[in-house]
Protein backbone atom coordinates (compact mmCIF):
# COMPACT_ATOMS: atom_id res chain seq x y z
CA UNK A 1 0.00 0.00 0.00
CA UNK A 2 1.34 3.45 -0.97
CA UNK A 3 2.27 5.91 1.72
CA UNK A 4 -0.33 8.74 1.49
CA UNK A 5 2.21 11.24 2.87
CA UNK A 6 4.50 10.80 -0.14
CA UNK A 7 3.77 11.90 -3.68
CA UNK A 8 3.96 9.55 -6.68
CA UNK A 9 7.74 10.05 -7.00
CA UNK A 10 8.41 8.77 -3.50
CA UNK A 11 9.32 12.24 -2.20
CA UNK A 12 7.88 13.91 0.84
CA UNK A 13 5.67 16.87 -0.10
CA UNK A 14 7.68 20.09 -0.31
CA UNK A 15 11.04 18.32 -0.64
CA UNK A 16 13.31 19.11 -3.58
CA UNK A 17 13.68 16.59 -6.34
CA UNK A 18 16.70 14.32 -5.91
CA UNK A 19 17.71 15.14 -9.51
CA UNK A 20 19.92 18.21 -9.54
CA UNK A 21 18.70 21.08 -11.70
CA UNK A 22 20.83 21.39 -14.85
CA UNK A 23 22.38 24.75 -15.64
CA UNK A 24 21.07 26.15 -18.90
CA UNK A 25 23.96 26.93 -21.20
CA UNK A 26 23.94 28.70 -24.51
CA UNK A 27 23.73 26.72 -27.72
CA UNK A 28 24.26 28.05 -31.23
CA UNK A 29 22.81 26.21 -34.22
CA UNK A 30 24.31 27.12 -37.62
CA UNK A 31 22.01 25.47 -40.16
CA UNK A 32 20.69 26.86 -43.47
CA UNK A 33 17.58 24.66 -43.62
CA UNK A 34 14.76 26.44 -41.74
CA UNK A 35 12.85 23.27 -40.86
CA UNK A 36 15.93 21.49 -39.48
CA UNK A 37 16.93 24.63 -37.55
CA UNK A 38 13.42 24.99 -36.09
CA UNK A 39 13.19 21.30 -35.18
CA UNK A 40 16.53 21.27 -33.36
CA UNK A 41 15.94 24.56 -31.56
CA UNK A 42 12.42 23.62 -30.44
CA UNK A 43 13.58 20.27 -29.07
CA UNK A 44 16.77 21.53 -27.39
CA UNK A 45 15.33 24.68 -25.76
CA UNK A 46 14.30 22.65 -22.70
CA UNK A 47 18.02 22.28 -21.85
CA UNK A 48 19.70 25.24 -23.55
CA UNK A 49 19.25 28.91 -24.33
CA UNK A 50 19.18 28.42 -28.09
CA UNK A 51 20.41 30.88 -30.71
CA UNK A 52 20.09 30.05 -34.41
CA UNK A 53 21.44 31.35 -37.67
CA UNK A 54 21.59 30.24 -41.27
CA UNK A 55 24.79 32.10 -42.13
CA UNK A 56 28.50 31.96 -41.40
CA UNK A 57 28.73 35.76 -41.09
CA UNK A 58 25.95 36.03 -38.52
CA UNK A 59 27.43 33.10 -36.56
CA UNK A 60 30.67 35.08 -36.15
CA UNK A 61 28.80 37.98 -34.59
CA UNK A 62 26.88 35.72 -32.23
CA UNK A 63 30.11 34.01 -31.17
CA UNK A 64 31.75 37.36 -30.35
CA UNK A 65 28.85 38.26 -28.06
CA UNK A 66 28.32 34.92 -26.29
CA UNK A 67 30.13 32.10 -24.58
CA UNK A 68 28.65 28.80 -25.69
CA UNK A 69 28.22 25.50 -23.91
CA UNK A 70 27.39 23.79 -27.19
CA UNK A 71 27.56 24.36 -30.94
CA UNK A 72 25.82 22.58 -33.81
CA UNK A 73 27.22 23.25 -37.28
CA UNK A 74 25.87 21.87 -40.52
CA UNK A 75 28.25 19.79 -42.57
CA UNK A 76 27.07 21.82 -45.57
CA UNK A 77 29.35 24.73 -44.66
CA UNK A 78 32.73 24.88 -46.36
CA UNK A 79 35.35 23.19 -44.17
CA UNK A 80 37.26 26.44 -43.50
CA UNK A 81 34.10 28.20 -42.30
CA UNK A 82 33.12 25.28 -40.08
CA UNK A 83 36.64 25.19 -38.59
CA UNK A 84 36.57 28.94 -38.01
CA UNK A 85 33.25 28.79 -36.15
CA UNK A 86 34.53 25.94 -33.99
CA UNK A 87 37.78 27.77 -33.22
CA UNK A 88 35.92 30.94 -32.23
CA UNK A 89 33.64 28.96 -29.92
CA UNK A 90 36.60 27.09 -28.33
CA UNK A 91 38.47 30.37 -27.86
CA UNK A 92 35.65 31.61 -25.61
CA UNK A 93 35.05 28.21 -23.96
CA UNK A 94 37.61 25.41 -24.42
CA UNK A 95 35.02 22.89 -23.18
CA UNK A 96 32.36 23.75 -25.77
CA UNK A 97 30.65 20.64 -27.15
CA UNK A 98 30.60 20.76 -30.94
CA UNK A 99 28.42 18.57 -33.14
CA UNK A 100 28.61 18.68 -36.92
CA UNK A 101 25.67 17.27 -38.85
CA UNK A 102 26.73 15.43 -42.00
CA UNK A 103 24.97 13.58 -44.78
CA UNK A 104 27.38 10.65 -44.54
CA UNK A 105 29.75 9.53 -41.81
CA UNK A 106 33.34 8.85 -42.80
CA UNK A 107 34.29 5.19 -42.83
CA UNK A 108 36.95 5.60 -40.11
CA UNK A 109 35.69 7.47 -37.05
CA UNK A 110 32.75 9.60 -35.90
CA UNK A 111 35.03 12.26 -34.37
CA UNK A 112 37.16 14.87 -36.00
CA UNK A 113 40.68 15.68 -34.83
CA UNK A 114 39.53 18.81 -32.94
CA UNK A 115 37.00 16.87 -30.84
CA UNK A 116 33.92 17.62 -32.91
CA UNK A 117 31.31 14.91 -32.87
CA UNK A 118 29.66 13.92 -36.13
CA UNK A 119 25.97 13.14 -36.44
CA UNK A 120 24.60 11.69 -39.66
CA UNK A 121 21.43 13.17 -41.19
CA UNK A 122 18.66 12.24 -40.86
CA UNK A 123 19.07 11.87 -37.13
CA UNK A 124 16.99 11.40 -34.02
CA UNK A 125 16.76 14.48 -31.81
CA UNK A 126 17.29 12.29 -28.74
CA UNK A 127 20.65 11.18 -30.17
CA UNK A 128 21.60 14.82 -30.69
CA UNK A 129 20.69 15.61 -27.08
CA UNK A 130 22.92 12.75 -25.88
CA UNK A 131 25.86 14.02 -27.94
CA UNK A 132 25.36 17.45 -26.35
CA UNK A 133 25.66 15.93 -22.88
CA UNK A 134 22.03 15.92 -21.82
CA UNK A 135 21.59 13.30 -19.07
CA UNK A 136 19.76 10.19 -20.26
CA UNK A 137 17.15 10.54 -17.48
CA UNK A 138 16.07 13.92 -18.88
CA UNK A 139 15.56 12.78 -22.47
CA UNK A 140 11.95 11.88 -23.23
CA UNK A 141 11.34 8.39 -24.61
Amino acid sequence: MADPVRDNNGRLPGKASPVRARRRGRLLIVEPDPLTRWSMSTYLKRWFDVMTTDSFDEAGGLLEASTLEALIVTGGLPADQSRSIGQQARHRNPDVITVRTVTELPASDARLANGEKLLEKPFELARLARLLGVPEAEIPP
